[in-house]
């Protein structure tokens, strides 16, 4: 997923990347300062230790999304990590 700023190419036919349909759900958006590895990994400790105890919802069964948010020079900016989320029972 991507974001922002100038966007790559898509990928080629037969590429290694594969096509999946997500359905539509409500999503938890955390987004990190920068493009720092440790920085972005730190965004599931955060859903899960701060955001999910904090609110009635939970996470679901369904993909998570990275989204590199790039600058307006194309450069990678920041990330988005997105969890699909339901109101708790």
């Amino acid at each position: 997923m991507v974001r922002g700023g100038r966007r790559p190419p898509p990928p080629k036919a037969g590429s290694e990347y594969e096509t999946r349909k997500v359905p539509a759900h409500r999503w938890l958006v955390l987004r990190s300062q920068s493009m720092d590895t440790e920085e972005i990994q730190h965004l599931w400790a955060r859903a899960y230790s701060e955001w999910f105890p904090a609110n009635p919802y939970q996470p679901l069964a369904e993909p998570e999304l990275l989204a590199t948010v790039f600058d307006q020079d194309g450069r990678p900016d920041h990330a988005e990590l997105w969890l699909a989320i339901a109101p708790m029972d």
